[in-house]
């Protein structure tokens, strides 16, 4: 897992064991590479309840 993937999973992990957030309504948004990280978040893992990736990089070899 990517780590501005795992650090968002686990804030969220963390969060909702708190009791700061309901860890099943949970939704991650972006635009450019913060939309990447919302399309390998929602990927890479199954905390997210939705997703939005504002024209997010979805090609990095496109891209370079």
């Amino acid at each position: 897992m990517r780590p501005q993937v795992s650090d968002s999973v686990e804030a969220v992990k963390h969060c909702a064991k708190e009791g700061l957030i309901d860890g099943k309504r949970v939704a991650i948004t972006g635009g450019s590479a913060g939309g990447y990280t919302v399309l390998a978040s929602l990927a890479q893992s199954d905390v997210w309840s939705a997703g939005i990736s504002s024209y997010g990089i979805g090609d990095l070899s496109l891209l370079a």
